[in-house]
Parts: structure tokens; C-alpha cells; sequence
């Protein structure tokens, strides 16, 4: 049964309890001799974002979730609580995202609250992803930097372990460093695919010595 369980298409909200969902709950809470329901209890005081509290409750069972951690916490409140307590509220009608033409309440709530804390976080921060090409910048590759010990060079190197910046089989990219001994200046490429004509798995040394020949 738990072979069925994991399986991704249990997670679809309407086939789960006409199946294998339904055929673990009737398991699960089983009538013992009397004739009596007893609902299981699963306590997972180290919940995190709540994963197994939530499929403890799918399968009919009575779950108590904690963590320390406040962000986890309040993943949890979303996750188990929030979801569960307010999904019957109607926001406004006319959505296509749920099969009833109406919007629950908590969606409309959830969706003003993360694009008010998006602007607010855009204001302040939106000089630090400044761009030149016109691309919006999401984020940085930090990496510490020694300086090339030629007295005719003094580049700043960054010391990376891997170019790779996502290595999936049907996705590949890596950060080319491009050295060339008339600049001072180490640039870099995005390469994907075919265009990779490195290897990213060599590290800032061998560009480094590769520099150092120049």
C-alpha cells in the first residue's frame, strides 16, 4: 500500500479518495472489537514545512505538527491550518483557476498580501539588481576573490569549485570565465547546451593557471 501511496498521481485531489487514499484511511481507522472508530494520532514536533502532518491528516488522522523555527512555523499555519479552515470562503467570482468559477477567499487574501510585500521588497531593494542589457536580474553568484600574484597582472580571480550553474539532463548551463591577457578584467558568458566548449567541472585553478600563460 505504501508503494501506491507515493506514487505521484495520489496527489491529485480528485482521484485520491477514490482509491488508494480512501482504501488506507478504511485501514487506518478500522473499528476495533466494540465497534469503535479510534482516529490515529501522529505528532511530528519537528515539522518543518509540514509534510508529514499533512499526509498524516489526508489519511484521515489526527495531526499535531511544532517547530522552533518561526518561518516553519508559519509555513505550517498555511499548509495545515489556513488551507483547511478558510478554503469554504468565496472570494469573487469569475476565476479559472478552480473548476467552480469562484475564487476562495483565502487565494484573494494570499494573492494581495505576497503583491503588497512585493512592492514593498522591489522599493527597497531594486537599485542593488540594477541591469545593463535590459534583463531583469534575480539574483547574484557570490564567490571570494584572491588576487593574482604577478605584479604585472594583480586580477581579481574568483575562486569557484564548479562553472556549473544548473546540471539537469535536459538543461545545462554553466558560467564561462573569459580571460584574455589585454584585460584586467575577468568577464563571463552564459552558455547552454551545445554552446558548453568547457569543461565547468574544473575550478578557479585552472583558469587561474590558464591566466598565468597568458
Amino acid at each position: 500500500m505504501i508503494a501506491d501511496l507515493v506514487k505521484w498521481e495520489v496527489t491529485d485531489p480528485a482521484t485520491m479518495d477514490a482509491g488508494v487514499v480512501a482504501k488506507a484511511k478504511r485501514n487506518l481507522i478500522s473499528p476495533d472489537a466494540k465497534g469503535a472508530r479510534r482516529i490515529p494520532v501522529v505528532l511530528d514536533p519537528f515539522a518543518g514545512g509540514g509534510a508529514i502532518p499533512l499526509e498524516a491528516e489526508r489519511l484521515g488522522c489526527h495531526a499535531i505538527a511544532n517547530d522552533l523555527n518561526p518561518v516553519a512555523h508559519i509555513i505550517q499555519l498555511a499548509t495545515l491550518e489556513y488551507a483547511q479552515n478558510f478554503s469554504d470562503l468565496a472570494g469573487s467570482s469569475g476565476s479559472s483557476l478552480f473548476s467552480d468559477n469562484e475564487r476562495p477567499l483565502i487565494a484573494e487574501a494570499l494573492e494581495w498580501s505576497v503583491g503588497a510585500i512585493r512592492q514593498q521588497v522591489e522599493r527597497d531593494v531594486k537599485h542593488f539588481y540594477q541591469s545593463t542589457d535590459g534583463e531583469v536580474v534575480i539574483g547574484y553568484i557570490w564567490a571570494r576573490t584572491i588576487q593574482c600574484p604577478n605584479p604585472a597582472c594583480r586580477v581579481e580571480i574568483p575562486l569557484m569549485g564548479s562553472w556549473w550553474l544548473c546540471k539537469k539532463p535536459k538543461k545545462k548551463v554553466a558560467l564561462k570565465p573569459i580571460t584574455e591577457s589585454t584585460s584586467k578584467i575577468i568577464e563571463f558568458e552564459v552558455l547552454e547546451g551545445d554552446e558548453i566548449d568547457f569543461d565547468p567541472h574544473k575550478c578557479s585553478g585552472y583558469f587561474f593557471l590558464n591566466f598565468m600563460q597568458l
